[in-house]
């Protein structure tokens, strides 16, 4: 007979828990026997076609889970979508103390074109924690912080038209490798002269016409300002050198 008290008592200090849990977090929406709002279809508009979303569920506490097929005309490395919560009366769930209509943030990673990958987004953190019920949602594609899946193809311009960026004559060999973080290159002397190389005359131009000054590896951040010694390729008998140049104003990305 103890011992079926005790029992009892375990029992009674369970459900106490599980009651002042459910307290706890009426507010954030978090209580035992939630259940996952779950749409079977959404369509999602881009200006390059739709993200077609089935079995998408949102959880009480924002995590979102289910499966996107990518009928746009681009492949994404990134593709950003808002999770915006409506109340049973169809009502956008607003950011506490203000009008703003509250959203989770979800994404898709490396998606080709016709292929399909998972949503998903993981809780919301305790200090933008879900303000409400809901029992609905829309979705919306933030292209803001989306992104292409694309490769480079780097050509040689001047003073030559190549496929490669490369260059070589009877004075110099040149081949550039260009990354989205640095430009690498290769230099080979062939002139029999030494052959300056003055850095605060190079510049990087990007696509809208800008100029960009660069510095050269082993050049500190700091000191990205600072003039810059020109590098003496020696002439004898056929030198060799490599160097990265980083955009100065933009510390290592391209």
């Amino acid at each position: 007979m103890p011992r079926a008290s005790h029992i009892a008592l375990m029992h009674g200090f369970t459900f106490l828990q599980a009651v002042s849990l459910c307290l706890l977090f009426s507010h954030g929406m978090l209580c035992f026997g939630s259940k996952p709002t779950v749409k079977d279809s959404v369509v999602v508009s881009t200006p390059y076609g739709s993200f077609d979303m089935k079995n998408v569920s949102v959880m009480p506490d924002g995590a979102v889970s289910g499966t996107v097929v990518n009928n746009t005309t681009r492949s994404w490395k990134y593709a950003q979508f808002h999770v915006y919560l409506k109340d049973k009366k169809g009502k956008f769930l607003t950011l506490r103390y203000t009008t703003q209509n509250y959203s989770l943030v979800a994404g898709v990673r490396n998606l080709a074109k016709g292929q399909t990958g998972r949503i998903e987004a993981s809780p919301a953190p305790s200090y933008l924690a879900v303000p409400g019920k809901f029992s609905d949602f829309d979705i919306e594609f933030n292209p803001t912080n989306s992104d292409f899946l694309f490769n480079y193809v780097f050509t040689l311009v001047t003073p030559r038209e190549r496929p490669s960026p490369a260059f070589d004559d009877d004075t110099l060999s040149i081949a550039f490798s260009p990354s989205n973080q640095q430009i690498t290159f290769q230099l080979q002397n062939r002139s029999g002269f030494p052959i300056k190389l003055d850095w605060d005359q190079m510049a990087y131009v990007d696509f809208d016409g800008s100029s960009h000054r660069v510095i050269h590896q082993g050049v500190r951040l700091i000191q990205r300002d600072a003039p810059q010694s020109p590098t003496v390729v020696p002439r004898i008998p056929v030198f060799k050198t490599s160097s990265i140049l980083l955009i100065a104003t933009r510390g290592v990305a391209l």
